[in-house]
């Protein structure tokens, strides 16, 4: 994540412990073996800008792997690696 936004490793927090999850974070307890959540603030004097995803579930990953799958069907591919960006930018799925 920290790569991704281009900030120093040190400057992101990761959460492991479940009972952090649910006090900390509001994870609730049914989601608490499956889930992703992400939280970027940006500080700036006195504004912040925080954005924040939650997924809970396996779901959202089951539907997300289905679209990548019918978008695979859908056109021939070349023998290669393909990143799920590439889907995405290239509007397939």
């Amino acid at each position: 994540m920290a790569h991704a936004l281009g900030v120093a490793a040190s400057g992101v927090r990761s959460v492991r412990s479940a009972s952090e999850q649910a006090t900390e974070l509001g994870i609730p307890t049914e989601h608490l073996a499956r889930h992703a959540y992400h939280r970027i603030e940006i500080h700036e004097g006195p504004c912040t800008i925080a954005m924040e995803t939650r997924v809970y579930g396996e779901s959202p990953y089951a539907s997300g792997l289905r679209q990548l799958i019918v978008a695979i069907q859908q056109r021939p591919l070349q023998t290669r690696v393909y990143g799920v960006n590439e889907f995405i930018e290239n509007g397939w799925v």
